[in-house]
């Protein structure tokens, strides 16, 4: 990384993906041609899962033909008036991507994303919307090889809070 000064740590990193709304899949396809895409990702135990249709896709086909994944998170992107510039703070990660097959481990990703993008609904609700999609949804897993963050003005994103690596803060990834 050039600007070695908006370098983050593995906890501001992780912090930043477990928190963004979305991120962008980036995948390639076989003959070499990047495709990416918005997904709505949930990060547990250094995994990442999201959902898509069901066997059907340029993006499920491109995992398939090549499990090599990369995610960008953005959780800040303010414009510095009058400094030409945009306070940021993003993540990247890389991996590889599978398909989950098991159903019980595909509604336990279901329910995590859920848990992360609607945390108000609850278990039972979730669930009751998990049940009535399960059958026309695939659910993938990102097994994470690479961690990286950056940001400038990280300061007016970090202050006060609380940016440990999960064991440490009692909560799960």
């Amino acid at each position: 990384m050039r600007r070695i000064d908006r370098l983050l740590s593995a906890e501001e990193a992780l912090y930043i993906a477990q928190h963004a709304v979305h991120a962008v899949l980036g995948t390639v396809d076989a003959a070499g041609f990047p495709y990416c895409v918005p997904i709505t990702p949930a990060v547990v135990d250094g995994k990442v899962f999201f959902h898509c249709a069901k066997g059907v896709g340029r993006k499920r086909d491109n995992m398939l033909a090549n499990p090599h994944v990369s995610l960008c998170f953005i959780t800040k992107d303010d414009i510095a008036e009058n400094e030409f510039s945009v306070n940021y703070a993003s993540a990247i990660i890389q991996g590889e991507a599978c398909l989950v097959q098991d159903e019980n481990d595909r509604k336990a990703a279901l329910l995590a994303i859920c848990r992360a993008k609607d945390p108000k609904a609850g278990d039972e609700a979730s669930m009751r919307f998990i049940e009535g999609g399960l059958a026309s949804i695939d659910v993938w897993q990102i097994k994470v090889t690479s961690l990286t963050g950056k940001a400038r003005n990280k300061h007016l994103y970090f202050a006060g809070r609380d940016v440990r690596w999960p064991e440490k803060a009692g909560k799960s990834a």
